[in-house]
């Protein structure tokens, strides 16, 4: 009878992680519904955490499928019309999300405000490279009047080189 009952325990252990339990949900996330936006800056600020910041990407794909909402990116360095898709259509594209040698600047900040003003009510989840640039409040306001906003930022600093200069 016990190696009865020990295959029936193991035999519940595998359907029940085969289940894909969640051990802390987060409460805030799993009433969460309708469209979620996921805002890149993408920039060369974030290059060196790039693999890090497409894992917790991946995540919110996760999510969000799990919670059947539909995902729409938007690249503030070449900012377009948000495209609202299932997160699974959007987990298949993300290998050709590439950081781009630029940071946003402030028409680039206005573009994506302006493509932004035709979308309404979606939630919006900021995946930023820590760097300041002139437009970003202007944008955060925007998304902010859309929804809840929740910015992901490194602690980490960013540092770079400025370009050979001349003197005498």
């Amino acid at each position: 009878w016990w190696l009865l009952l020990l295959r029936m325990l193991a035999v519940a252990l595998i359907v029940l992680g085969l289940a894909g339990p969640v051990l802390n949900p987060n409460e805030e996330q799993a009433d969460a519904d309708g469209p979620l936006l996921m805002v890149l800056d993408g920039s060369w600020g974030g290059a060196t955490r790039w693999p890090e910041q497409m894992e917790a990407v991946e995540a919110q794909l996760t999510r969000a499928s799990r919670n059947a909402r539909t995902v729409a990116f938007l690249d503030l360095t070449r900012p377009q019309a948000p495209v609202f898709q299932a997160a699974d259509v959007w987990r298949s594209r993300l290998a050709g999300l590439a950081p781009k040698a630029w940071q946003p600047d402030a028409a680039r900040i206005a573009q994506a405000v302006s493509v932004l003003d035709g979308v309404t009510g979606f939630d919006t989840v900021w995946f930023s490279d820590g760097l300041d640039y002139q437009g970003r409040y202007d944008l955060l306001s925007a998304l902010e009047d859309q929804g809840a906003v929740e910015v992901y930022q490194t602690a980490a600093n960013v540092i770079a080189l400025a370009p050979a200069g001349f003197e005498d």
